[in-house]
């Protein structure tokens, strides 16, 4: 994960927080997330990687 934080919430402060797949390769997955104001103000933003695992190798 690799993130940027713009500007800290204030306590009680609504938010939106958004999320979407950018990219599927095989059992990589490219997401990105945001958190906005209800004014539009982005506060921070992040990538993620993720990796789809085999839930029979871990039992």
């Amino acid at each position: 994960m690799t993130a940027q934080v713009l500007r800290a919430p204030h306590a009680g402060e609504q938010l939106i927080a958004v999320g979407e797949l950018d990219t599927r390769d095989g059992r990589k997955f490219l997401t990105n997330t945001a958190l906005y104001t209800v004014d539009g103000e982005l506060l921070g933003r992040a990538e993620q990687v993720w990796i789809q695992i085999d839930l029979e190798h871990f039992r």
